[in-house]
């Protein structure tokens, strides 16, 4: 049973990693139609990006907590920083324990 809730916070885990990469560039699209319509500057687009992208990147950070070992998932492990983006983007194991074994 508990495997099971492990299980449910990896996937958790892995969708707020999807939501998190995909959400500044569909913000991005969605800004840039909106700027050309109303015929605004671009650098107001730039604003936008980098605050959401600030905030996501801390949401994401906060979430970043392995279901079996206790320790970060993602790009901080035993070393401090590890890794780069296409790890990070294509990473499916946590860095310090190496589970799950799917």
């Amino acid at each position: 049973m508990q495997d099971v809730n492990k299980l449910k916070a990896y996937h958790q885990l892995m969708k707020y990693k999807k939501i998190f990469i995909c959400l500044p560039f569909l913000t991005m699209f969605l800004g840039m139609t909106i700027l050309e319509i109303l015929n605004l500057p671009i650098y107001i687009l730039y604003i936008i990006f980098a605050i959401q992208g600030y905030l996501s990147l801390f949401i994401l950070l906060s979430k970043n907590i392995c279901p079996w070992c206790g320790l970060p998932f993602f790009i901080f492990g035993k070393h401090f920083f590890y890794g780069n983006g296409f790890k990070f983007i294509f990473q499916k194991k946590c860095i310090n324990c190496q589970k799950p074994d799917i």
